[in-house]
């Protein structure tokens, strides 16, 4: 199941009030919502009020919505301003807990299970920290699991379906603040250098990187480089430069042949004829190849083994189970560990990391975006060739955003005011109930 990111609709002004500090996951918390409510008209009443408490994630029948990144706490735990589970884990309501008259608790209740063990993936978080808002306080939540003794069943079911992976659809999606594009099936893939009065010193703004002949529907950034310079660094093959570096044996090679196989060695060793080459690159770190995890550091720059453990904006080209490739860029701050556990979680067999913090940057269409503003030296590309008979191409499909109303902000605004009101009328009788059992 996809994770639907809608924390576009958290104003930054917000932030203070719902989620002022940073995270790094280490628990995954569950609760149930105890109302009968949808996970849009929840993040309605989220966005709405001017209470502290919060979560991460909602999920109902039908998705899950994301409504604040993984990388800021949220109140959701009731144990105080320094406790662990207000400031170590990601909360994930479930809907429906109060609808007894329907199935849609028990749909939402599976849905939550596929989306705890890709946080589990993601976050590299093991089965015995994901944990129930009890833990935590003294409270009732998640009240419905509990009720019904569906606790240790609900792990056991995590357990037994292991690591879920995501279907991707073609095209561009923003999954778990990964940007991400999958190749469709008339697209080629191939790789243009930035144009200079010495093309190996030069570098351009993703945008400006282009050429002739062909439609480009997603680029993202490409090999290392000398920020000062410009200075290209590694093999680099593509329609404008050919160079290998003397042989030297601290760059592997990745390349991509006129069949579309994929393969890397040490460059030492590397010799093909330029006809079979469609493009190559000295990557930073081969990630994962045949489905394991390799770690692979270049040893001409260090920067791909600190980034291993460092956590910052990373850019990956992966290739699918299925063959299709697969661009992935994050401008949140995670280690390649991290990004390689997600790779995995969405199907990803062969990985590897290009250039990364201020360079991880991805265009779609016309459109940046993830973009920083940096000039890089070259782009790897999904593309089209024109149509040499005069035809013009299709015009790339640019991303949207979500709106307020495709979430249902709009559309349940007026219900969960008077949703609220209703809540207020209730909570005024109840009192006037305990006043007069006090006076009686």
């Amino acid at each position: 199941m996809q994770i639907t990111d809608v924390t576009h609709l958290l104003k930054p002004s917000q932030y203070s009030l719902k989620c002022p500090y940073k995270l790094n996951p280490k628990y995954i918390t569950i609760h149930n919502t105890a109302n009968t409510v949808s996970a849009r008209q929840e993040i309605a009443y989220l966005v709405s009020n001017r209470d502290s408490e919060g979560y991460h994630l909602v999920v109902d029948d039908k998705e899950a919505l994301l409504i604040v990144p993984y990388n800021r706490n949220v109140w959701h735990c009731g144990d105080g301003k320094y406790g662990t589970g207000n400031r170590q884990s990601i909360g994930v309501e479930i809907c429906y807990s109060m609808d007894y008259k329907s199935d849609k608790f028990y749909k939402a209740l599976e849905n939550t299970i596929e989306i705890v063990k890709q946080l589990m993936s993601e976050f590299n978080i093991p089965i015995e920290n994901v944990v129930p808002h009890r833990k935590w306080s003294k409270t009732e939540c998640p009240h419905r699991i509990f009720e019904e003794n569906l606790w240790d069943s609900t792990i056991e079911k995590i357990k037994e379906r292991g690591v879920t992976n995501m279907n991707l659809k073609d095209g561009y999606q923003l999954i778990n603040g990964y940007h991400i594009y999958k190749q469709l099936p008339t697209q080629d893939i191939g790789m243009i250098s930035a144009k200079g009065k010495t093309d190996y010193l030069a570098v351009q703004q993703i945008p400006s990187i282009d050429d002739n002949n062909r439609t480009h529907y997603a680029k993202i950034n490409g090999s290392r480089f000398d920020l000062s310079s410009g200075q290209h660094y590694g093999v680099e093959i593509s329609r404008q430069n050919i160079f290998v570096p003397n042989k030297n044996p601290d760059y592997n090679v990745f390349w991509v042949d006129a069949d579309n196989n994929w393969h890397y060695q040490n460059v030492k060793d590397w010799w093909v004829e330029r006809d079979e080459v469609k493009f190559a690159i000295s990557p930073d770190v081969i990630l994962l190849w045949n489905g394991k995890k390799v770690f692979d550091v270049q040893k001409a720059s260090n920067d791909g083994g600190t980034r291993l453990t460092k956590a910052t904006a990373q850019t990956v080209l992966g290739k699918l189970s299925d063959g299709k490739a697969v661009m992935v860029v994050t401008r949140l701050n995670r280690t390649l560990y991290e990004v390689t556990d997600f790779l995995l979680s969405i199907g990803v067999v062969n990985a590897i990391a290009l250039d990364g913090g201020g360079s991880s940057q991805m265009q779609v269409g016309y459109r940046m975006v993830a973009n920083t503003g940096r000039a890089v030296a070259n782009v790897i590309s999904f593309f089209i060739w024109h149509d040499l008979s005069g035809e013009k191409p299709v015009k790339p499909v640019e991303p949207t955003t979500p709106t307020d109303k495709e979430c249902g902000c709009e559309v349940y605004k007026k219900e969960n005011e008077q949703l609220k009101k209703e809540n207020e009328a209730l909570k005024d009788k109840l009192q006037r109930i305990d006043d007069i059992t006090e006076e009686k």
